[in-house]
């Protein structure tokens, strides 16, 4: 008789392993998922400024680059992590938001900081100048075009 009684409780002990692995696996497919999406959005930011140094226009009309519904991560957004990455000078690059209820302007070091994760649009314009060490400025619009002074 005492055994059936052991037999449902190792049932039970069971069916909660099963159950506990079978959320494990969901949720690591989930983040599993949304890590390659990360991934990718960040290869189409950088790649978006890329297109936008090759195209560069000789005004406001020419070179607009838009990368759709990019799934930015909260951080820090700065003109310099760019330019190391293609060997210009910060100068030369501008960072613009026009959503202040998302990012805090960083003035210090002309940066952004984004308060949470979020998918947006995002533009990229080089322009030829010579107002600038470069010879051009490009500006990173998250979420609006480009608004040039």
């Amino acid at each position: 008789m005492r055994s059936k009684g052991y037999f449902a409780v190792f049932r039970i002990l069971i069916g909660a392993i099963i159950g506990l692995a079978m959320l494990v696996i969901i949720v690591s497919v989930i983040n599993y998922f949304r890590n390659i999406n990360v991934s990718a959005s960040y290869e189409r930011y950088v790649k978006g400024f890329q297109n936008a140094l090759e195209g560069l226009g000789e005004n406001e009309e020419q070179g607009l680059i838009v990368e759709k519904d990019l799934l930015l991560v909260k951080g820090y957004y700065t003109s310099s992590e760019l330019a190391e990455k293609f060997k210009i000078d910060p100068e030369c690059i501008e960072l613009q938001t026009h959503n202040k209820s998302i990012f805090k302007e960083i003035k210090e070091n002309k940066s952004y900081f984004l308060i949470r994760d979020s998918t947006m649009n995002v533009f990229f314009q080089c322009i030829k100048t010579e107002e600038t060490t470069c010879g051009f400025k490009c500006i990173v619009s998250f979420g609006r075009k480009p608004e040039w002074e």
